[in-house]
């Protein structure tokens, strides 16, 4: 499921429509677009993270805990991604093989998502420093991006 970034032909600009811009295929359309977070693919992909989080929370060991940062939502989306597509069932259409592969766990999905499942308010979880340090141990350890680090 997508929803239109970008303007429909003919349209008024101040309402993010645009004016004589035809979109003359599916790829095109594509690129004005962003995934709506209720996609089946991505409903998938945040049941994952809601498992892992929850699973996270319940270890007694503070040592073993990790704090849930928009880096490490990013790092385990994708890991889910790539289990998704190897895993045989799950993607059934070549669409949907295709969205699966374009999603990129960006940033700002990853902030969203977290904001949504409660562990990226700031009320919500005070994080001990140890559970910091676990997850920046976590993200380098597990991330082919060492750069791409916590937010």
């Amino acid at each position: 499921m997508f929803h239109r970034t970008g303007p429909k032909e003919g349209g008024d600009p101040s309402s993010g429509e645009a004016v004589g811009e035809p979109t003359s295929s599916s790829s095109d359309i594509r690129r004005t677009r962003k995934r709506t977070l209720n996609d089946k693919l991505l409903h998938k992909i945040k049941s994952g993270l809601e498992e892992f989080c929850s699973k996270n929370m319940l270890l007694c060991d503070d040592n073993d805990r990790l704090a849930i940062t928009s880096g490490l939502i990013q790092l385990k989306a994708t890991e889910i991604k790539n289990v998704l597509l190897t895993r045989s069932g799950v993607v059934c259409t070549d669409d949907e093989h295709a969205n699966l592969l374009a999603f990129k766990a960006s940033k700002s999905w990853a902030c969203v998502v977290g904001n949504q499942l409660g562990y990226l308010t700031n009320a919500s979880v005070n994080w001990s420093e140890r559970n910091r340090v676990n997850t920046s141990a976590y993200i380098e350890m597990n991330s082919n991006n060492p750069s791409s680090e916590e937010g």
